[in-house]
């Protein structure tokens, strides 16, 4: 109706003018169509109609505000959702279930395969896909870890600390792809309450059942002062900042991604800077051939560390779901952080030892303090996420 469209462009006008607001997110933008449907795969084909009447609210939109950021909801075939992104409408990108079967420790037959998360890889000329991980929508990736996770080496990731050190990988594969990505909120601290909870925090069976999906989820403003979460934190914050200050990452020269299995791999080749990250999601010891862009020196971005490359090609071990990030010059991280990398070693102070080394089980630290005073020991895993911190009362 020419009245139903009048009206539409009169408030979203309105709330552009009168409350400057930046744009609207369009709930179940495949509904804007005169088509009559009952079948979910038919709604979701190309339908021109559709795309017309998106063309035209548009071009209203931009004609208020040129800089408008209208975001649809469509989750419709990629054919449709290329036209639109075309005009400038930015999509929905949902990539929860290749995400969370990675966090998970399941990689078989492409399960884990992040690669749509790239626009490019959908088909679209502009990056205007905002893929995400969770939404409102979706059930926490963190809650699905701790229930559902499978074993990663001799830890099972059903662990808090085993699935937070997963969330960091995931994001370590989300967070540099070229374009833009929705954070949904608190999962940058691992948020773990599941959506299907209700107020007393039990989850009804069987699992999906949705009587308390839309239920109050209390914020969890604590998860700040636990040592894990600020470190998952950190790294959502050093990633950021790394793709905002360094120009290759909008429009890189040469984005690739090698991420259908459970070993990892994405490339930033520009003249500005060059990015290579490995990751391994899967649950035992792996190897990856990095292909680094040259030979030389490149640095580990979270850590500063600085590693000598001779061969390109030489396979790199990684433990399970270790990752690391390499940039072709060294860039600082955001002041404040808590990444414990790069930190000075103190050992040699402590004359500490450890027996055996590696340890399976149970391991003997041994100390000498150069004055007496209060000792607190933090164990850490190789992801850098803390497993125990013991006090043990002052020695000399």
């Amino acid at each position: 109706s020419a009245y139903t469209r009048y009206f539409s462009k009169r408030v979203m006008e309105f709330w552009i003018k009168e409350y400057n607001v930046d744009g609207y997110r369009f709930d179940l933008s495949k509904g804007f169509t005169q088509k009559v449907t009952t079948n979910a795969g038919d709604w979701s084909r190309y339908d021109q109609s559709r795309v017309d009447i998106w063309a035209d609210y548009a071009a209203h939109l931009t004609s208020v505000d040129k800089d408008v950021i209208p975001i649809l909801e469509h989750l419709g075939n990629d054919d449709e959702e290329k036209a639109l992104s075309d005009l400038g409408l930015m999509l929905w990108g949902k990539m929860t279930d290749a995400y969370n079967e990675g966090t998970m420790g399941y990689n078989e037959n492409g399960k884990s395969n992040t690669s749509r998360a790239y626009h490019a890889t959908r088909g679209f000329g502009q990056p205007n896909l905002i893929a995400y991980m969770e939404s409102h929508d979706e059930d926490r990736l963190m809650y699905k870890n701790l229930t559902f996770g499978n074993v990663l080496g001799s830890s099972p990731i059903k662990d808090r600390h085993t699935a937070l050190s997963l969330m960091e990988l995931a994001t370590a594969f989300f967070i540099p792809v070229p374009g833009p990505k929705m954070i949904w909120q608190f999962g940058e601290l691992g948020f773990d309450t599941s959506i299907f909870a209700c107020p007393d925090g039990t989850v009804p069976q069987p699992y999906g059942t949705d009587r308390c999906k839309l239920g109050n989820k209390a914020p969890v403003w604590n998860y700040y002062q636990n040592p894990n979460r600020r470190r998952l934190y950190d790294v959502y914050r050093s990633l950021i900042a790394l793709k905002v200050q360094e120009p290759a990452f909008e429009n890189p020269a040469s984005f690739t991604q090698d991420v259908a299995g459970a070993v990892k791999k994405l490339q930033i080749t520009d003249p500005r800077l060059n990015v290579t990250i490995v990751g391994n999601f899967d649950v035992k010891e792996a190897t990856v051939n990095p292909t680094f862009q040259s030979a030389g020196t490149w640095y580990n971005y979270l850590t500063g560390e600085a590693v000598t490359i001779t061969d390109p090609n030489a396979a790199l071990t990684l433990a399970p779901g270790q990752y690391t990030i390499y940039t072709s010059r060294r860039i600082a991280k955001p002041v404040g952080t808590v990444l414990s990398a790069g930190r000075p070693r103190e050992t040699t102070v402590l004359g500490l030892t450890a027996e055996p080394n590696p340890a399976a089980a149970v391991a003997t630290l041994r100390y000498e303090l150069p004055t007496s005073g209060p000792v607190s020991l933090t164990v850490q895993n190789v992801l850098g996420a803390t497993v125990r911190t013991v006090s043990v009362g002052r020695h000399a």
